[in-house]
């Protein structure tokens, strides 16, 4: 089976509904998803397992709610998808707990720049330690991490752990 952390970017995304396109119903519109879905259809279906810990949860609440409010704010008004997006994390089935070692070599990556694996981001830092984590407890699985956060994917990968784009990872998920 194919285990995918997901980045919070990508989760977002997945429940928010594309902008309305001119002429048509109120209804279509309403049903229209981003490519990000195509994720969570796929982890429905049972195409891969999703790696998280309590970390990545936190991340994925605080940042949903945060957009939520503040696209409520400007002028976007897509809809977010709140049922879609609690009801996925009752789904959520692989929960890994970083090791204190894991993490502090997560948060290394951000402190020195001179390394291969350097990370700009302090906050992805915990889907670092999640796949580090996932790949220990289960060596013979394939881990792969999904973003579409260029302080994430532009590391390529991390201890041999691919980072993935969008259409990448959904390539991976559908091959497998």
């Amino acid at each position: 089976m194919l285990l995918c952390i997901v980045d919070t970017n990508l989760v977002i995304d997945a429940f928010r509904y594309t902008p309305p396109k001119r002429n048509t119903s109120t209804e279509i519109q309403q049903k229209q998803r981003t490519p990000a879905y195509h994720i969570i259809d796929a982890f429905k279906k049972g195409n891969f397992d999703w790696i998280y810990s309590d970390d990545i949860k936190d991340e994925y609440i605080y940042q949903f709610n945060y957009l939520k409010k503040k696209a409520s704010q400007s002028k976007d008004k897509r809809p977010f998808d709140s049922d879609g997006f609690y009801q996925l994390l009752k789904l959520l089935n692989v929960k890994v707990t970083p090791l204190d070692k894991q993490e502090q070599e997560a948060y290394q990556t951000i402190m020195d720049p001179s390394r291969a694996e350097h990370l700009r981001d302090e906050d992805d830092a915990i889907f670092l330690a999640a796949a580090d984590a996932a790949a220990e407890l289960i060596a013979a699985e394939i881990v792969l991490i999904g973003s579409e956060d260029s302080d994430l994917y532009t590391l390529k990968q991390y201890k041999g752990i691919p980072i993935l784009t969008l259409d990448p990872l959904l390539q991976r998920i559908y091959q497998t």
